[in-house]
Formats: C-alpha cells, sequence, structure tokens
C-alpha cells in the first residue's frame, strides 16, 4: 500500500514540475510576461508543491517523511539468541525444539526476560517445518507472562524501506520474518524457516538477523535478503510477524532489565559455515515434511561438505547421519545404501563431546547414552535394526536392537522389535 501511494505521489510531483517547466521555457508565455509576473508564478508553483507535500504526508500519516527521518544505522544488542548453536544458560536449546519456537521466544525474552514459559513456547514449536504464520499470531496472544504481562501479534507486509519505521530508537521492535533456507532453495521444499532481524544499515545496505541455523548477528545485504524474498512464493514474501507488548505505549525500555546476548556465549559462524548449515537446514525441513527425495539431495549436500567433518561435533555427525539413513531406508526404500551410511556414522565413536559443547542438542544426546557408551548413539542402531529387519535378515535386526538398549536401555521400540522378531520365528518353526 505505502508503495503505491509513493508512487503515485511521484506522478504527480513529476506533473507539477513538468507544468513549471513548460511554462518558464514556452517562448510565447516568455513573450507574453514580465519577468516579475514569471517570477510571481514560480513562486506561486513552489508554494503549492510544498503544500501538496505536506498534505500528502498529513494523509499518509507522515509514514513517507518518518522513513526520511530515521536514523540510517540502528541495531538491537539485546535479543536473546536461542537456536543450534546455544547450548549455555538460560537460553540453552532444548532437544525440543526449531527455528519457529526459538525466534518466537527470543523476542518475547526480549520484551520481558525471565517471566516467558520458553518450554512452553518450543514444545509448541518443535518440529523444523513452515508454521501458519496467522496461527503463531494467535498462538502469541494468547501468551500471559508469569507476572501477567500480555502481548500483541501482527502479520505484516511492506517494503526493505519501511523496516526502519520498527528498528529505530523509538520503537526498538525486532521483526520475525520467514526465509527460505538459500536463494536456490527448490519450489516445492515449502520450508522458510523462521529469523529475527535486529539491525539496519542504510548506508551499507545490510540487515542483521538472528538466525536459529545460522546463528546470531548474521549479516544480509539487502541484495541477498532479497533474492531470499524472490524464492518465497509471491503470497508470502516481505511478510513480517510483529510482536510488541499490549501495554507499548507505556511501555519503558529503561525499567526494563536488558543483557548483550550476542557476545562470546556462542561462536560466530562463518560464511561458508552458515552456507553449510543452510544446506542442514534444507535436509532437516524437507526430511520433517516426509519429502525423502528432497532430503536425500540435501543431507548428501550437507555431509559431502568439507567442513562438515570439521564445523559440526562428531556427536551431531553420527545423529545427522542417522537421519540420513532412515530418510533414504524406511523413506525411500533403499536398504543397502541406508546400512552403508550408518557404518560411518558407527565408524564415528570417539570423543562424541569435544570440542563443541556449545550446540544445541549437544547435552541432550550424550544423556541418553550411558557413561561409557557415548562413542555410539542408539538411534544408529535402532534404524540399522529396522534396514535388516526390511532385508530379512533376522539374527542381525535383533543383534542391532540389542546395541540400541545398552546404549540407552529406556528406549521401548527396539524391545518391542526383538520381542516381534521372536515371535515371528517360533511362529515359523
Amino acid at each position: 500500500m505505502m508503495q503505491e501511494m509513493v508512487v503515485e505521489m511521484d506522478h504527480v510531483l513529476v506533473k507539477i514540475i513538468r507544468n513549471i517547466q513548460d511554462a518558464m521555457s514556452n517562448e510565447n508565455m516568455k513573450r507574453a510576461m514580465t519577468r516579475a509576473e514569471r517570477t510571481t508564478i514560480f513562486l506561486l508553483s513552489a508554494v503549492s508543491l510544498v503544500l501538496f507535500i505536506l498534505i500528502l504526508s498529513t494523509v499518509w500519516k507522515s509514514e513517507l517523511v518518518k522513513i526520511f527521518m530515521m536514523e540510517d544505522v540502528y541495531e538491537i544488542t539485546d535479543v536473546p539468541y536461542i537456536g543450534l548453536l546455544n547450548n549455555q544458560d538460560e537460553y540453552r536449546h532444548p532437544y525440543a525444539a526449531c527455528d519457529t519456537g526459538s525466534s518466537v521466544a527470543a523476542v518475547l525474552e526480549y520484551w520481558y526476560p525471565g517471566v516467558n514459559i520458553v518450554s512452553a513456547i518450543h514444545d509448541k514449536y518443535s518440529y523444523c517445518v513452515t508454521h501458519q504464520i496467522k496461527a503463531i499470531e494467535e498462538f502469541v496472544e494468547n501468551v500471559v507472562t508469569t507476572d501477567g504481562h500480555k502481548y500483541t501479534a501482527t502479520v505484516d507486509s511492506f517494503s526493505i524501506d519501511e523496516i526502519v519505521l520498527y528498528l529505530n530508537k523509538d520503537t526498538q521492535t525486532p521483526l520475525i520474518a520467514f526465509l527460505p533456507t538459500s536463494a536456490e532453495q527448490p519450489s516445492d521444499l515449502r520450508y522458510y524457516p523462521a529469523v529475527v532481524i535486529t539491525g539496519i544499515n542504510r548506508n551499507t545496505e545490510e540487515l542483521t538477523i538472528s538466525s536459529y541455523w545460522g546463528g546470531p548477528a548474521q549479516v544480509l545485504t539487502f541484495t541477498e535478503y532479497q533474492a531470499l524474498q524472490d524464492a518465497l512464493p509471491k503470497e508470502n514474501q516481505n511478510t513480517f510477524l510483529v510482536i510488541q507488548p499490549l501495554e507499548f505505549k507505556e511501555y519503558n525500555f529503561n525499567d526494563v532489565d536488558t543483557f548483550n546476548s550476542n557476545p562470546a556465549k556462542v561462536p560466530m559462524l562463518s560464511k561458508a559455515e552458515r552456507e553449510l548449515f543452510s544446506a542442514m537446514a534444507a535436509a532437516e525441513g524437507a526430511y520433517n515434511l516426509k519429502m525423502f527425495d528432497l532430503a536425500k539431495l540435501n543431507f548428501l549436500r550437507f555431509i559431502n561438505n568439507p567442513l562438515f567433518t570439521t564445523s559440526v561435533p562428531p556427536i551431531m555427525q553420527v545423529w545427522e547421519l542417522s537421519r540420513f539413513a532412515d530418510a533414504v531406508g524406511n523413506g525411500l526404500g533403499e536398504y543397502e545404501e541406508a546400512l552403508e551410511i550408518l557404518a560411518r556414522a558407527k565408524s564415528l565413536n570417539t570423543a562424541l563431546d569435544s570440542p563443541f559443547s556449545y550446540f544445541a542438542s549437544y547435552e541432550y544426546l550424550l544423556d541418553n547414552n550411558d557413561a561409557g557408551n557415548r562413542d555410539r548413539l542408539s538411534a544408529v542402531y535402532i534404524i540399522e535394526g529396522d534396514m535388516y529387519r526390511k532385508l530379512g535378515n533376522t539374527p542381525k535386526a535383533i543383534e542391532s536392537y540389542q546395541e540400541a538398549l545398552k546404549i540407552y536401555s529406556g528406549h521401548q521400540g527396539p524391545r518391542d522389535m526383538i520381542n516381534d522378531l521372536l515371535l515371528q520365528n517360533t511362529d515359523e518353526s
């Protein structure tokens, strides 16, 4: 809407200027009017032009003037980072979480730190899929902090130029946007991770975003950002979730405890590492959407990246290889290939807890393995058991399920599968 009004204003202004130019350049007019008369017409036209601009500014609630008057550089530094790289302090990332819950929790905690039930937000948005933005809006408006505060949430569409209406010293409002994992993301993979926009620099044409997958304080140029927007379906482009306190007009930024969330708590990823985790995001999104062909393609991009072995914690390498094998085997029925992937996962059996303890799910993955068996994750053997079972190799399937139970005895699934296979053997004999 704003863009349409600006275009219309441009047309009107151009018409006025052209009329002035025509009047001043017309030879007959020059001869017919004295210099004083021409000067009077010019001044009247100039005054009319100024009045026209002032009237339009008033009618449009001064939005255009606001954009021009906003500071060119502004960044909110105290939005907590909650995501893949944070396994520390009160925002330690739980296993059951992903981009939407993490982004919403980060913004709510920015407004009222320490009084939101973050675990409930993660429970609501635990999967790496694109959630309906209107449903998120309704969820946020039903959130009540432990000390009684509430929020408003608005789904809005506006251009990159209008972001400054929220990112400025008066409003100080981070924005949640939903962007594809890369500008090359296939159109049929409809997974658009939530990110939090925390800063803008109009001089260098850059945005600062906090990304579940890419880490805190990630810089995107306007060109990169626009390329991501262009990769979205038309109906999703330039759409934002704006969350503010219900009592925003009375909200006093000086009265709320804030903290600097982006420094040494978590490491900053290089651009190459962000591209690595972009592939991981696409793989996880496709996997959760049960789009196993796309999941396989992106898992291959992820695990074949040279940085996979140096920038991904070994314990997560095992985990992701297990999910890759599950997509290939249980998803696509390629059992032999899945066993090859699992063999690679099983070979990663040393120093799983070093040196990446800051990564999300780190403690969860270790806690689900008995002491002394941290070199293996039970999921590897559960999926391996599934592959052998589907290939008809009952002894090997039982052996794999038993290995899974040695690592984590709390799994009921492998126990049930062993009982079913033993019963099946008894019936056949």
